[in-house]
């Protein structure tokens, strides 16, 4: 009976040591975790803000290149403009030309 209280009261404190050895090695891979955790969410913030970055060069090149295209658009319309006066004076031109040389022959 003795070997066996003498068992008991040498058990306890090697469970409560393996318990504790237990709770130190959980709570150390807790924190490992943590830190992993950490490492990460600091990458993810530094890509996020790249990606913002780029996103607003992207749209600041998006508006340069729908003021271009609208600029473009006016001069096609004023060069058309231009076409069509150029058009008509020179058909008004040409047929003073031919009435000229019909006019001639008569």
């Amino acid at each position: 009976m003795k070997r066996i209280l003498l068992l008991g009261m040498v058990s306890v404190p090697l469970m409560a040591m393996a318990e504790d050895l237990s709770l130190r090695q959980r709570a150390n891979y807790a924190f490992e975790q943590m830190k992993a955790a950490e490492r990460d969410l600091t990458t993810i913030t530094q890509t996020i803000e790249v990606k913002k970055g780029r996103l607003e060069y992207f749209k600041q090149k998006a508006i340069e290149a729908e003021q271009e295209l609208a600029n473009a658009y006016k001069e096609s319309q004023e060069i058309n403009k231009r076409v069509a006066s150029t058009r008509n004076r020179w058909e008004q031109l040409s047929n003073q030309l031919l009435q000229g040389d019909s006019e001639s022959r008569d």
